[in-house]
């Protein structure tokens, strides 16, 4: 899904090869690698399709401008931050300042409907010339909610190619119930044939708190044995002031007509001028679990001046198989890899950062209205 973390993920697992080792012991094995990368795969294979790309790179533009507080928490604990940490701390520092900030956007009461019933009905293009969804003329969208149109994405741009090739629509459908603000969210092929992604966000708040989650499924639209879904929960609960804040995330993820499924929790505080973020990621496969541990905390220093330090443990089965510590830019591993256990935990951190990555994207347009 996101080339550069893809390669920075790649160019970590090459470090982890060539560092030399902290210390020497006896590690434990992946019981399959290959069956356990190709399971992996699957996982991938659920957002690997035109619709879900496109929906992954445009959800941030469907609705009004917004001040995300969950998409902060995210960018701020994504995998990639905790595997590689030479290039984006000025990224990850940005992100946690903009969490800090934007706390108090859920923390109130919440009314609906989350979607202005004015707008029901409508239907939303692609400006070439403003880079932006505008409302179509000749189209219409569901009788309670809206329609954004989505299209092939230039590489290098991440928007729109030109000419426009529409390659299926978004429709966003207020469900809200008072005290919650509930939007469904379904992505479809251009025919409206094939579900892609059929999920629903719900957001309540109250003074000095707010809670998120999101309940449904991604899929690669095939049938048969060709057939990928991954069905999910997500759950976000935040608590505190612009200045001190403590937020956890939790989420779940299972490939259909298997055994295998991910975990997810993640802690963050934030106060004055330090951040600390945790995470806890767990990948079940038939006789395995393999865990991801770590942990990150952001110190200013200076008006523009931060430290960033945190460490990774890889577990099979609870047992140790390496860590990784990092401090300003440098990444120290406990042991060597072999070039079979490099592909495997590349295979593994891009799966969790794919996820991740889907995560946030899932709740852009809820947060774009709900703000």
């Amino acid at each position: 899904m996101n080339v550069s973390s893809s390669s920075r993920l790649r160019a970590a697992g090459i470090a982890l090869v060539a560092l030399t080792a902290a210390c020497e012991t006896m590690a434990p094995e992946f019981s399959d690698p290959g069956a356990l990368t190709a399971e992996l795969q699957q996982v991938n294979a659920t957002f690997d399709t035109p619709a879900f790309t496109s929906f992954s790179g445009l959800a941030e533009f469907m609705g009004p401008p917004a001040a995300p507080a969950v998409g902060a928490l995210l960018r701020s604990t994504s995998p990639e931050y905790l595997v590689d940490p030479s290039k984006p701390n000025q990224r990850s520092v940005a992100a946690a300042e903009g969490l800090r900030a934007m706390v108090g956007t859920f923390s109130r009461p919440q009314t609906g409907p989350i979607i202005p019933d004015a707008l029901y009905g409508n239907a939303y293009e692609w400006d070439v010339t403003t880079d932006a969804y505008v409302e179509s003329t000749t189209r219409t969208g569901p009788t309670s909610g809206v329609r954004f149109f989505i299209y092939a994405l230039d590489p290098i741009t991440d928007l729109p190619a030109e000419p426009l090739n529409e390659v299926g629509y978004v429709d966003l459908i207020d469900e809200s119930v008072a005290p919650a603000l509930t939007l469904h969210i379904l992505v479809k092929n251009a025919a409206g044939t094939v579900t892609y992604v059929d999920y629903t966000v719900t957001v309540t708040g109250s003074t000095g708190s707010f809670a998120a989650s999101a309940a449904g499924h991604v899929a690669n639209g095939a049938t048969g044995a060709a057939q990928r879904r991954l069905d999910f929960t997500v759950s976000f609960a935040a608590s505190g002031t612009e200045t001190a804040a403590d937020l956890s995330a939790d989420a779940t993820f299972d490939l259909a007509n298997s055994s295998v499924g991910f975990e997810l929790h993640d802690d963050a505080h934030l106060e004055q001028s330090v951040w600390t973020f945790s995470r806890d990621f767990r990948f079940h496969r038939p006789g395995e679990v393999v865990t991801v541990v770590g942990s990150l905390t952001i110190t200013q220093t200076a008006p523009d001046a931060f430290t960033i330090e945190g460490s990774v443990t890889i577990r099979i089965n609870g047992e140790g198989f390496v860590t990784l510590t990092f401090a300003d830019g440098v990444l120290q591993t406990s042991r060597e890899l072999t070039e079979q256990e490099q592909l495997v935990v590349i295979a593994l951190l891009e799966a969790l950062d794919d996820v991740w990555d889907a995560i946030e994207d899932f709740f852009d347009p809820a947060e774009h209205f709900a703000a």
